[in-house]
């Protein structure tokens, strides 16, 4: 399926809005579009997929993946390189285990490229 088709496949969803709510997704319609979303990555061969709430806030709706990212993944990472459980020129590795991210030094990798 080209970007074409997958785009006015997604057009057929209702994906509106419930303002009262305070859930995300707001409506049934929304999860049943965000199910789609999260079987079409499967079939695309992405693995572990999984929908959550972390970029979730009830005071402001949902969150920019940026500071989701910041916050789940940046500050666990400065943490890491201060207590020394990640070296700060080693790629480092960031996986999901029982919910929470674990970082890990990349095993025989030379000084990582600045990437932040």
């Amino acid at each position: 399926m080209n970007i074409t088709e997958r785009f006015l496949n997604y057009t057929k969803f209702d994906t509106q809005s419930n303002e009262d709510s305070t859930s995300v997704p707001s409506t049934e319609k929304q999860l049943v579009f965000a199910n789609y979303l999260k079987e079409e990555l499967v079939r695309e061969g992405l693995t572990d997929v999984e929908m959550d709430d972390k970029g979730y806030d009830p005071a402001f709706g949902a969150r920019p993946i940026k500071r989701v990212m910041q916050r789940e993944l940046v500050n666990k990472l400065a943490k890491a390189i201060l207590d020394g459980t990640v070296h700060k020129d080693s790629v480092v590795e960031a996986d999901v285990a029982d919910g929470e991210i674990v970082l890990r030094n990349r095993p025989d990798e030379a000084k990582a490229e600045r990437v932040l």
